[in-house]
């Protein structure tokens, strides 16, 4: 009788799914920075007095999400391995 045992660390579905669940958890950690910045950015408006305040609370709360947003992309496109031949997965084959 043979050993059924399956090295994980070799196989490219292992790895796929690793990418995967690596990913996920930095959509989630995104998703928390997200409503931490809507929470600061309501913070920052209950305290406006007046249009030039306001002006200036949006256009601050924005830059700083939209620099969280850009470093988020940069690290999930690094992350985000080239595909390969034996990384697809067929469902049809």
């Amino acid at each position: 009788m043979t050993s059924g045992r399956i090295d994980f660390r070799k196989n490219s579905t292992w790895t796929l799914l690793q990418t995967a669940l690596a990913n996920n958890a930095m959509l989630v950690e995104l998703a928390f920075i997200n409503v931490d910045k809507a929470f600061e950015c309501g913070r920052r408006l209950s305290g406006v007095q007046s249009r030039s305040e306001l002006y200036d609370a949006v256009t601050n709360n924005t830059r700083d999400l939209f620099e969280v947003l850009w470093e988020q992309l940069e690290v999930l496109s690094m992350s985000v391995p080239l595909e390969t031949e034996d990384m697809k997965l067929t469902f049809w084959d």
